[in-house]
């Protein structure tokens, strides 16, 4: 150990030596999307960045495994109907994480045989959120989900392709529906998993894996800081939605947008919340603006003498008036209650209902900032959204002038392409020259918001100190390395050579070591 006023990073020396280049990628797309082939591009890029030690796991094999299934190499619907049933089985039993238990079985079994250093891990393919809550929780900052996107044309294609010998083309369609939601809760939740990712590409243009290359090539690179990546202008624009999402207090769900004119340039954010008197939304009180006190929903007691959220409150009343409606009528039978009918009523699109809310979506919001600031929205600017806009912003936007729309998550409860099919078009991937004058609505692709930092960071010098440029990491790497340890075991690590330092330089300097504190 060295001495008092030693420069050694002892302590930092020792946080390193706890870290691995480990990493896993999660796979997750629609069926027919070709999670499979980005998996394997995967695995190659992989190769081509120095990863030797490359595992890929196929949740479909572990699935197949525990339930005694039989794979044929061409499939069948029925093959992967099993599959699917063999999945909420172990779902329903053990909980909705439970496949992703499976992989995690499968990486410690194989983690212990290898022996060749850094270790990399593919699971193919993940389906429902609480397996990616749980391998989140594991792997930390060294699990990444990567999102494959495809347009549900392309992806019914391929699937009519691959069971062109079934004599029932409804069982694709039963399919493709299951495995994007499937009703009970351990089922299939691939449209609640796949804005989750921590990357998204595109695999709209086949099925051949050169043409996956370059996205992954570019997203590993940042990973490893094998070279200098930035964002690109969607990455920009993306990331300054969900930092807007960040100021909302809405209690259902955080949204935030921004717009960027044809260069890519920021010219308004928002957020959803509820409208405050003089302009804008309300904030933080006596923080951002002392001279409005905050109602928003969260802390607004109201009429009722307790914060709630309105929407919520108004379709309760709705289904009462329903309930009392058609008691009234004799329409019920004597057994009909008002909990009864509530829970039938669910089940109907008045549930989805939102224009109660009291809050300003995130879309308007920005909308209306550049309005009082003076600023005309730009006819080929685009509109970032975290959320898939609803119907009554939808309308809006295609009337504002803007050309297109980015977003990440889905929201089921819109109308927007169902009302406005002959103003708006939903895309898959960025693109141009066509002479379709509708506003373009498509899904994000790059790097996502919640690892903007981690990738994009500055993170190792750039240049020497004759100012010329250094090489990016060698070999296998991570630039944002996690330890393997946890943070108890390595706080009483570090505690007992901070320990051993302090005695060892003590008896080095001849003295006795800091005194004890007087109680004065």
């Amino acid at each position: 150990m060295p001495s008092r006023g030693s420069r050694e990073d002892l302590l930092g020396d020792e946080v390193r030596a706890q870290e691995t280049d480990d990493l896993v990628f999660g796979v997750t797309g629609y069926v027919g999307s070709g999670s499979s082939t980005v998996g394997a591009a995967l695995v190659e890029q992989l190769g081509g960045l120095g990863f030797a030690d490359i595992h890929r796991i196929k949740l479909s094999d572990l699935l197949a495994e525990q339930g005694g299934l039989e794979r044929s190499r061409d499939g069948r619907v029925a093959e992967s109907v099993s599959l699917q049933d063999e999945g909420d089985r172990l779902r329903a039993a053990y909980g909705g994480n439970f496949v992703a238990g499976l992989a995690i079985k499968q990486i410690y079994e194989r983690r212990e045989e290898s022996t060749k250093g850094t270790r990399v891990f593919v699971l193919d393919s993940l389906k429902h959120p609480q397996e990616i809550e749980l391998l989140r929780a594991v792997y930390g900052r060294g699990f990444y989900l990567i999102g494959v996107l495809c347009s549900r044309e392309e992806r019914l294609r391929r699937l009519r392709l691959k069971f062109k010998q079934e004599p029932e083309r409804d069982k694709i369609r039963e399919l493709m529906e299951r495995d994007a939601s499937s009703g009970a809760g351990h089922g299939q939740q691939v449209r609640k998993t796949l804005h989750r990712a921590d990357f998204f590409v595109a695999n709209d243009a086949g099925q051949d894996a050169d043409m996956l290359g370059e996205p992954l090539e570019r997203f590993l690179q940042a990973v490893t800081g094998s070279k200098v990546i930035r964002p690109t202008r969607d990455e920009r624009g993306m990331h300054a939605a969900w930092s807007a999402s960040l100021r909302s207090s809405c209690m259902s769900r955080q949204v935030g947008a921004a717009i960027t004119n044809g260069a890519g340039e920021l010219l308004a954010t928002g957020t959803n919340d509820p409208p405050a008197p003089g302009g804008g939304l309300y904030t933080e009180s006596g923080l951002d603006d002392e001279e409005k006190t905050s109602r928003r929903c969260f802390e607004w007691e109201g009429e009722l003498g307790r914060p709630h959220c309105r929407n919520d409150r108004k379709k309760r009343e709705i289904y009462a008036e329903i309930f009392e409606q058609l008691k009234r009528s004799q329409a019920l039978t004597e057994t009909a209650t008002p909990q009864r009918v509530q829970e039938v009523l669910e089940r109907t699109r008045v549930r989805d209902l939102i224009e109660f809310s009291r809050a300003i979506h995130a879309e308007m919001d920005a909308l209306l900032t550049l309005a009082r600031a003076g600023t005309a929205v730009p006819t080929c600017g685009t509109l970032y959204c975290t959320t898939y806009p609803c119907h009554s912003c939808a309308r809006h936007i295609v009337a504002s002038g803007l050309s297109q729309v980015v977003y990440i998550e889905p929201y089921d409860k819109s109308l927007a392409l169902e009302l406005h099919a002959d103003a708006i078009r939903e895309v898959t991937t960025s693109g141009g020259g066509d002479d379709d004058p509708r506003v373009v609505f498509r899904l994000f692709s790059g790097v996502a918001p919640r690892r903007f930092s981690a990738l994009f960071e500055k993170r190792r010098p750039l240049k020497d100190e004759g100012g010329f440029s250094l090489p990016g990491a060698q070999g296998p790497a991570h630039s944002d390395r996690v330890l393997m340890r946890s943070f108890l075991q390595l706080e009483e690590e570090l505690a007992r050579t901070v320990d051993s330092a302090l005695r060892k330089g003590a008896g080095d300097d001849g003295a006795q070591g800091p005194a004890e504190p007087s109680g004065d």
